[in-house]
């Protein structure tokens, strides 16, 4: 639970995991930039409220400043609710830049 800048902490967890130039991806709902649509207004309100997700605040551009802080090449797609993600560990090299 928590907004995006609260719940990104997960990539500060997984980095110790990963090596440099390691691509990692995934999705979150987000709650910008998408059409209200009927089921949407109706399904995530609902979903909220009964704690199954926890996405009224975030935004995609959170999520895109989230990884930019932390990764290089980060890409973030939106697909309806749902955005894609990836980036790339940095290497020691791209960090000094």
């Amino acid at each position: 639970a928590g907004d995006l800048p609260f719940k990104s902490r997960v990539f500060d967890n997984i980095s110790p995991l990963t090596r440099p130039g390691t691509r990692i991806f995934g999705y979150t709902l987000v709650y910008d930039g998408v059409p209200l649509r009927i089921r949407r207004g109706l399904v995530h309100p609902l979903l909220n409220r009964l704690r199954v997700i926890d996405n009224a605040n975030d935004r995609t551009s959170d999520l895109h400043a989230a990884l930019s802080a932390r990764f290089i090449d980060c890409n973030v797609e939106l697909i309806g609710c749902m955005a894609l993600f990836s980036a790339v560990v940095p290497t020691a090299a791209s960090t000094r830049q």
